[in-house]
């Protein structure tokens, strides 16, 4: 099954802004294969400049809040 997606939006200098998860649309997917999503944030910072997008893993869950 495929892990939670982890979406973070980072300034121009990279450093991380914000993040959240979202669930994948389908819970499995091919080898190097796509699944498209949708995730929306209703009030992004002003100085986002990208989004990053992986699974959520292990590490993400131990880091302090």
């Amino acid at each position: 099954d495929l892990p939670r997606l982890r979406l973070g939006l980072k300034s121009r200098s990279g450093t991380e802004l914000y993040s959240w998860t979202a669930a994948a649309p389908e819970p499995r997917i091919a080898p190097r294969g796509a699944l498209p999503f949708r995730a929306r944030l209703a009030s992004p910072p002003d100085a986002a400049d990208s989004v990053e997008v992986r699974f959520l893993d292990r590490t993400d869950l131990a880091k302090p809040r």
